[in-house]
């Protein structure tokens, strides 16, 4: 019988965990980017103090809005983002108003390439971090979960290794494999607890 208990907590905690994972990246929040229309700022740095004062978690999305045909988004790679230049950009997009989903962790770069907007300081570069899954805590038990507090904001050259941007694309969030590996174990652990209570075994 205490085996059965500690491996129904075990599942329990299991699935505690993933959905508060799942929760975690769906729901994510809506930027405007800058607040307001995406346009030449009011000063140079008016884009990067937008951006440092917020904290943007893998499932947000960033919003620029602006009027097609004089202004543009071109997500671009950090050199030519400090360049101004978009010869190969990652994206672009010409029609507004553009959603971008943030699906990964890392830093991107964002531009306006009509005509000396960029040097204007009409560009934005945004810090990604992971969420931290909050755990419901469960009755007393052998098996414990414990989630680890949210960290402060990083040093965003931290975020650039192992960005893997160059192909120009977003990749698939490496948490979406830690959520299906950890589906696949919380069947298995719930299969084996329901034969250990006595279903499917012969007296």
């Amino acid at each position: 019988m205490a085996a059965q208990r500690q491996l129904s907590a075990t599942s329990q905690a299991l699935l505690s965990v993933m959905v508060s994972a799942i929760v975690g990246v769906s729901n994510g929040l809506q930027y405007k980017v800058g607040g307001s229309i995406w346009s030449i700022p009011p000063y140079p740095t008016y884009y990067s103090n937008w951006s440092s004062s917020h904290y943007f978690l893998v499932g947000d999305i960033l919003v620029f809005e602006f009027e097609s045909g004089f202004y543009d988004v071109m997500q671009v790679s950090r050199r030519e983002y400090e360049a101004c230049t978009a010869d190969n950009p990652f994206q672009s997009f010409h029609a507004g108003p553009v959603r971008v989903p943030l699906i990964e962790k890392g830093m991107f770069y964002f531009i306006c390439s009509v005509s000396c907007y960029c040097s204007l300081g009409q560009k934005v570069e945004v810090a990604v971090y992971h969420p931290v899954p909050e755990v419901v805590p469960l009755p007393a038990g052998p098996a414990t979960v414990t989630a680890t507090p949210a960290p402060s904001r990083l040093p965003k050259q931290s975020l650039d290794k192992g960005m893997g941007l160059s192909h120009g694309r977003f990749r698939q969030a490496p948490q979406h494999q830690l959520l299906l590996f950890l589906c696949v174990l919380a069947t298995f652990l719930t299969a084996v607890d329901y034969h250990s209570m006595g279903c499917g075994l012969r007296p």
